[in-house]
């Protein structure tokens, strides 16, 4: 729908984790309550895990001034709007955000048969007036500081599945609502919203547009209404939009997208746009996002200027004519450029993570005495000259002009970053020493600032990542049962990476399995295709398979249980899984073993006509097998009440004694064991 004049933005998002919600914008008070509410300790969890059905649902909810309110989800979650609030009276703002069984004690009397009907079969129901109970004290109604009598339309809230996520309650007073029709309700909803609404038929003709969407679209209804949308904006024609619509409509499924409506040379807008489906056509809600489009393209290309910074600071790093380093609160190297590796005589990666001392034992004790009060002090230490030798010219003292930084992070000092420049030769010839000094200050002053700052965003990231690798690589090594990640190829497996439980299933030292085919592993053809179907089902759902299956192992047949799942991700191309298993052959024969047994004792009953009977006390039941009912001379097939044939079946001499036996069994928990006459 295009814009001839944009409509101001909206207020500052909601913010959580990285992603903007703006769906709670606004500036009344329930908007600026959801705004600061902790929504992770809620059922509902982070607003960045809500579905896209529930944000749009509550973004009309909240822009509407009838009370209304959502209940989502199995456990019922409580949103509301500021109509509604004073009809919560002291629940509120307790109830935001709760399921509504601990709002309402009486919620499953008063609620529960609405709730079952709009939920599980999809159907919309009024309640007139509101069930009893809901009226006073805190429950879905009026509060106590004000009766009145109030009517509620319930609907479901469909979500991306196309099953139902929640409902939504739109509250009318009954004496408002005698004089009003359903219709001019959902009018006042619709025209009460932020958002454009338009409603098209099933020939595509525009039936209605709200008073938002006048203002989006610069038109008044009168003009709009009747035509087609392809007549009203022909841009339409031929689109992506076009036939995410005909989808909606034919299919009967929501749909949920960003669009780009250009028509040359008046409009060039970006709408988020809502369709829902119903059996009169389609309606759609939008709301125009250019300012917020305009914003996302404008941080990208800083995003990317910024990178191309990080770019030309790890050049100038990298190819610095000087020693750079960095090292952490244990002297310990996490950064160190060519230079000076080259200078220390060692590669870079035999400095990352030993220390000074290790590395350079001859200028260990000039470097720990000028280095560590700097994490004390927090001063810099600059130009200072230190004479020794390293394994680069051993033998031979060097002489060196060092400048050490404190690195920090906030108030604390995680680490030193070192600038050095090697000055032996320029020491002997003293004119070259003075115009290189000269160079090395303008570059130094250049370098400094951008080195510090790049280096102590890399110590950082490399800090976290090695954590990271480090626990999840334990996790993985530790795992008692076998797994791993492999790649798919047409007809074989080629194992990537394996822990130790996995090399001993297949017998073999766990760096001989890596980036080795199963064939290779002596796997046989029939092993590896049913493995391929497996993890060919697990890339078509994208969803893990597990799956349970027989394996010929050297020591007999095993059970065991296995499960596949996919990588997002294609590193060579090629698809990547995970997989895990489990022996699960104990319990298996465990399984059959019981089955066995059950069987044999069915066959010792049958051979040896032994009658035997189950009560379960609590269910009041009984059950007799055949043998029972023959000692007994009765026919199983014509007995509806098996206790009473058998209390019949008693001689009437026993009966009492017998009855009484078996009262005592059940009370004092103890056999029951009686011999009686049977006639």
């Amino acid at each position: 729908m295009p814009q001839l004049n944009p409509t101001p933005a909206d207020p500052t998002p909601v913010h959580d984790g990285d992603r903007s919600f703006t769906s709670f914008a606004g500036t009344g008070e329930m908007c600026t309550l959801m705004r600061s509410h902790d929504w992770a300790h809620t059922p509902l969890g982070p607003v960045r895990q809500w579905p896209q059905s529930l944000r749009t649902a509550l973004s009309i909810v909240l822009n509407s001034r009838c009370p209304m309110f959502i209940l989502w989800g199995s456990e019922r979650v409580m949103l509301y709007n500021d109509g509604y609030r004073p009809m919560l009276d002291d629940q509120h703002p307790s109830a935001l955000g709760r399921p509504a069984p601990e709002i309402w004690p009486d919620f499953g009397e008063t609620l529960g048969p609405i709730i079952r009907q709009v939920i599980d079969q999809g159907e919309s129901v009024s309640a007139e007036p509101l069930p009893r109970g809901m009226h006073q004290n805190g429950s879905p109604g009026v509060g106590a500081a004000e009766r009145r009598s109030f009517a509620c339309s319930y609907s479901p809230i469909r979500d991306e599945s196309g099953g139902v996520g929640g409902l939504f309650c739109v509250c009318t007073e009954a004496a408002r609502r005698d004089t009003e029709q359903p219709l001019s309700r959902l009018t006042q909803v619709l025209e009460s919203l932020s958002d454009g609404f338009v409603a098209f038929d099933r020939d595509w003709r525009i039936t209605y547009q709200n008073a938002a969407g006048e203002q989006i679209n610069s038109k008044p209804r009168q003009e709009v209404l009747g035509r087609t949308c392809w007549e009203e904006w022909p841009a339409l024609a031929g689109s992506e939009l076009e036939s995410h619509y005909r989808r909606a409509m034919i299919e009967q499924v929501t749909i949920h997208l960003e669009h780009h409506y250009v028509e040359p040379p008046n409009h060039d807008v970006w709408f988020e746009i809502h369709a829902y489906p119903s059996d009169e056509g389609l309606n759609v809600f939008y709301r125009d996002i250019s300012d917020r489009k305009r914003a996302e393209a404008e941080l990208q290309t800083e995003t990317v200027q910024v990178q191309q910074k990080l770019a030309e600071i790890e050049t100038i790093y990298q190819s610095a004519p000087i020693g750079l380093g960095v090292l952490d609160r244990e002297l310990c190297f996490v950064r160190i450029n060519q230079r000076l590796a080259e200078m220390n005589g060692l590669p870079i990666e035999a400095h990352l993570g030993r220390t000074v001392r290790e590395l350079l034992p001859n200028l260990a004790d000039q470097a720990e005495t000028m280095l560590l009060p700097i994490f004390e002090t927090g001063e810099p230490l600059l130009k200072v000259d230190i004479i020794g030798e390293t394994p680069a010219q051993i033998g031979v003292q060097r002489a060196w002009v060092e400048s050490f930084w404190p690195l920090r992070e906030g108030d604390r000092i995680i680490g030193i970053s070192i600038v050095c420049e090697e000055v032996t030769e320029r020491r002997r010839i003293k004119a070259e020493r003075q115009q290189a000094l000269a160079d090395l200050h303008q570059v130094k002053e250049e370098l400094e600032q951008r080195v510090a700052e790049r280096t102590a965003e890399l110590s950082e990231i490399n800090a976290d990542l090695r954590e990271r690798k480090s626990i999840l690589r334990s996790l993985f090594e530790s795992a008692a049962m076998p797994m791993g990640v492999i790649e798919l190829y047409d007809d074989d497996i080629l194992h990537i990476s394996n822990n130790g439980a996995a090399a001993e299933f297949f017998g073999i030292d766990p760096l001989a399995m890596q980036n080795r085919f199963a064939s290779e592993l002596g796997v046989s053809t029939a092993v590896i295709q049913r493995w391929s179907a497996y993890y060919r089902e697990a890339e078509r759902t994208q969803a893990p398979v597990r799956f349970e299956y027989l394996h010929d192992s050297p020591e007999g047949p095993l059970w065991l249980s296995g499960s596949v799942c996919p990588i997002a991700g294609r590193p060579t191309g090629q698809p990547r899984f995970s997989y895990i298993l489990e022996d699960i052959t104990e319990r298996k024969q465990a399984e059959e073993t019981l089955a066995r047994r059950e069987e044999q004792l069915r066959l010792t009953f049958d051979f040896t006509h032994i009658g035997s009977w189950d009560w379960d006390v609590r269910q009041n039941t009984v059950i007799w097998n055949d043998n029972h009912f023959k000692l007994l001379g009765i026919d199983p097939n014509d007995t509806d009440d098996p206790y009473q044939c058998w209390r019949r079946a008693i001689h009437p001499d026993d009966l009492e004694r017998v009855e009484q036996a078996l009262q005592d069994a059940l009370h004092q928990h103890t056999d029951y064991d009686r011999t009686y006459a049977v006639g």
